[in-house]
């Protein structure tokens, strides 16, 4: 069954991932690990391991399943949206 998105929903976090890619920050995710790594240029970034790392990847995951129009890497940009915030 197809999950219908609301626009508005969609926007918002489209409007996340642009954020995140205008702010030049990074965001790299290791599931192995799992780690979370969350870098800008000149800005001191975050690092998350252990549980803290799977939740933001639990997160990531439902953001790319609830959408279906981004890639798991927009996703974690998504997600990664507060944190960019906060280093800019």
């Amino acid at each position: 069954m197809t999950k219908v998105i609301d626009e508005r929903v969609l926007k918002i976090y489209r409007d996340r991932i642009a954020y995140v890619e205008n702010s030049n920050v990074t965001v790299d995710v290791d599931r192995s690990l799992p780690t979370v790594s969350i870098e800008a240029p000149d800005a001191e970034g975050f690092f998350m391991q252990g549980d803290e790392a799977e939740t933001f990847i639990a997160e990531a995951d439902r953001v790319y399943e609830e959408l279906q129009e981004v890639s798991f890497d927009e996703a974690c940009k998504a997600v990664a949206s507060p944190y960019a915030d906060l280093m800019s």
